[in-house]
């Protein structure tokens, strides 16, 4: 077992993850979608689209297509299509990662957050993590709507449902 064998992993992990979600958001009636609590993002549709406004930058700091000097804008996601624009961007990045070589993976890139150039590796492990504590995140939002039977998305449950 090796770096890719793991990052590659846990890419799919995420995009399954995010799956179950957008499945479930789906399923809510759409007055849920932007009602407003008390989180970090105070909506459904805001926590997603924080979501895929992190793994759209983070594609392009790893693919090395970041411009540095004019930063693009996030741009709003509507609230009609925004979970199959989540979803495609996820599969895209699982794409990219899939692709990727130990090489590839090892390799350095700027980023704007820190002074150093990081490995595209550590970079992608905080894109799921980042992800990760999001997920969480939209479970407290649904416990808040009054939904309790929203979708189990640990790690655990993830390697319960694959065939290796």
């Amino acid at each position: 077992m090796d770096l890719k064998y793991l990052i590659g992993k846990y890419s799919k992990y995420n995009a399954w993850a995010n799956q179950r979600i957008a499945d479930y958001v789906k399923k809510q009636p759409t007055s849920f979608i932007q009602k407003e609590v008390i989180s970090s993002f105070n909506c459904i549709w805001r926590t997603i689209e924080h979501m895929y406004h992190a793994e759209c930058f983070w594609m392009l700091v790893i693919t090395k297509t970041y411009n540095f000097a004019t930063p693009q804008p996030d741009e709003l996601l509507n609230p009609e299509n925004f979970l199959d624009n989540f979803l495609l961007q996820t599969g895209q990045l699982n794409d990219l990662v899939q692709k990727l070589s130990l090489q590839d993976l090892q390799k350095e890139v700027r980023t704007p957050f820190s002074k150093k150039n990081i490995a595209v590796f550590e970079l992608l492990h905080h894109v799921f993590n980042h992800a990760t504590q999001h997920r969480g995140q939209l479970i407290t939002i649904f416990r808040q709507l009054g939904l309790s039977d929203f979708p189990n998305v640990d790690y655990n449950e993830f390697l319960d449902s694959i065939d290796f």
